[in-house]
């Protein structure tokens, strides 16, 4: 001990899991420190700086930086002060006295020196860059740069595949700054696995030949850097996420850019990119482009989390390719299982209609999905700000892509069998739905009749499909279902919206007590205990149907009559009796 005439209680912490994972342990640490001191984010009574300490995933310096984990800065000096006061007396009380503190302000500097503060002062130029979580710093100039002290090095080495993984693990860029450059040597490492070339085998000259070219460019690197602060004027105006995506037979990726007007100037800042390499099945470059939206889609989720001050609405997403567009505008179900599960996913993350339609010349992620040379990314002004117009003062927005589609590009993708379903809300009276239903009061007759319409949308689409013949039981079954999902969407809307977000369903909803599901099929049905049970999958979860509605008044009227009287049937349905006896 230090000092042991100390009079404190001494308490002990021991852990008994492993400390490695997702969030690091001087991150966790943080946060039980303010737990312990019952500080949270929406305490009044400590500034806001102290959300550093609560909020981030991984720290293992204090550092306010761009680093997407650690996002902390300050716009003015008091602020800067402040935020040096709270979290320097925060941890100086557990007994962690925070040293060789770093700014890139020279007044912050002179306030630390006439205030003994212990800081770096940087004397010679090596001396100017401070290591950032894996990213350099160089606070005199306030930007970032990769590190590649440790490539340069590999020049002229023997390469066999060990080196080339070893390589490309050392490129150390969370930001996506280089990927257009890296994204080469990643699909030149994916070559040495078509190949099926051992650890340590010697590189097929061809393979060599262009890494040793790729190696050669990796200087230029050096001259790349990325400034800290997103905007030099922070102002009160909202910024905009914008992310745009792409494909190409190799990869397929995203890059986000923010765009801020202050003062009447536009300004726009690259945030980060995102690339994958396409599978080794090689997959349709439609689909590619597909998973190229599914990535910003993603991104954008994680984005609008690290920046809570911009919402939704103010996210913006751009592809080239209009048949992703018309997938992520269109129904789900019509699509195959792979288009299906990624629109559907991408249409729960983001706003279909903030989807729109960009030129491919004009695609900044064109360029990561293809692959650039160092020599051009440095002097890519597209690549690190985006496409002219999106300074422009009125930037046009163009998400109406079905106009150029051809429906055989699409055909590949339609499900078998597909009937289209209407979405109806019940915010405004459904005409359709209401002379759907008053055709007849025969429910057999009305799901026939569906059936055929359905069909004959079918036959319209496909000359080849089924024109004639009496209505098959699958085509029964869809035409049923359909017409329960229009039902159900029209006044049942804000449940299943809940639901197709992840959420719970709101507890002034009078389908709150009956653990609601939405099946395979799209249908509204209850839950609860009954799955464990031994009876069938129609006792088990019974179909949502709303009261007093022609359409359950149709159901409940046939199975009436089809098992003659009600009261001696398996099934209950709540109001039922009220209805059948008007």
């Amino acid at each position: 001990m230090r000092n042991p005439q100390l009079s404190v209680n001494i308490k002990a912490a021991v852990t008994d899991i492993i400390t490695k994972g997702k969030v690091s342990v001087p991150s966790k640490f943080m946060k039980e420190i303010a737990s312990e001191k019952g500080l949270t984010l929406a305490d009044d009574g400590c500034s806001s700086d102290i959300d550093l300490l609560i909020g981030s995933d991984f720290i293992c310096e204090i550092l306010g930086e761009r680093n997407l984990k650690i996002s902390k800065s300050v716009e003015t000096l008091p602020k800067a002060k402040e935020y040096y006061k709270d979290v320097s007396q925060i941890l100086k009380e557990a007994g962690m006295n925070l040293r060789k503190w770093v700014t890139s302000s020279p007044e912050l500097e002179r306030w630390w020196k006439n205030n003994r503060v212990d800081y770096r002062v940087c004397v010679a130029e090596s001396e100017v860059t401070q290591k950032v979580l894996g990213l350099v710093w160089n606070h005199h100039l306030d930007c970032l740069k990769v590190d590649i002290c440790n490539i340069s090095n590999m020049k002229g080495t023997y390469l066999p595949k060990r080196s080339v993984l070893s390589i490309c693990g050392m490129l150390f860029d969370p930001l996506g700054m280089l990927t257009p450059f890296t994204v080469r040597m990643k699909l030149l490492l994916q070559n040495t696995w078509e190949r099926d070339l051992q650890w340590d085998e010697p590189l097929p000259p061809d393979i060599h030949e262009t890494f040793q070219s790729w190696l050669d460019e990796v200087d230029t690197a050096s001259q790349i850097s990325l400034s800290r602060p997103y905007f030099l004027n922070t102002g009160t105006e909202p910024a905009e996420i914008h992310i745009f995506s792409d494909a190409s037979p190799k990869a397929y990726g995203c890059v986000a850019y923010f765009r801020k007007v202050t003062d009447g100037t536009i300004s726009s800042s690259f945030i980060v990119a995102k690339c994958r390499l396409a599978p080794l099945k090689k997959l349709s470059l439609a689909r590619l482009e597909l998973m190229g939206a599914f990535v910003s889609a993603r991104l954008a989720e994680y984005l609008q989390k690290t920046f809570p001050w911009i919402t939704s609405d103010h996210i913006f997403f751009w592809s080239d390719s209009q048949i992703t567009l018309h997938w992520i505008n269109g129904d789900p179900l019509r699509w195959k299982e792979f288009v299906r599960n990624r629109v559907r996913e991408i249409q729960e993350k983001t706003n279909r209609h903030h989807w729109n339609y960009c030129r491919g010349k004009t695609n900044p992620a064109d360029k990561l999905a293809r692959g650039l040379s160092i020599h051009v990314l440095v002097q890519d002004d597209v690549w690190w700000h985006g496409p002219d117009w999106l300074t422009s003062q009125n930037l046009s927005f163009n998400n109406s892509a079905d106009s150029e589609i051809n429906e055989t590009d699409i055909a590949d993708e339609l499900t078998k069998n597909y009937v289209p379903v209407m979405t109806v809300t019940e915010h405004y009276h459904n005409d359709f739905i209401d002379n759907l239903l008053s055709i007849t009061n025969d429910y057999t007759k009305l799901i026939r009749i569906i059936s055929y319409v359905f069909r004959f949308a079918a036959s319209c689409r496909f000359p080849d499909s089924q024109k004639f013949g009496p209505v098959k039981a699958d085509e029964r079954v869809r035409a049923e279902n359909s017409l329960i999902r229009m039902v159900q969407e029209g006044k049942f809307q804000e449940e299943i919206k809940d639901l197709k977000t992840d959420k719970a369903v709101s507890n002034k909803s009078k389908l709150s007590s009956l653990n609601v599901f939405i099946d395979e099929n799209g249908i509204l049905k209850v839950g609860g205990r009954l799955k464990h049970s031994k009876l069938n999958v129609y006792s088990k979860h019974p179909i949502v149907l709303p009261t007093n509605h022609i359409l359950t008044t149709n159901i409940l009227v046939y199975y009436h009559k089809k098992i003659f009287a009600f009261r001696c049937t398996s099934h209950t349905v709540s109001g039922a009796p009220k209805i059948l006896a008007n």
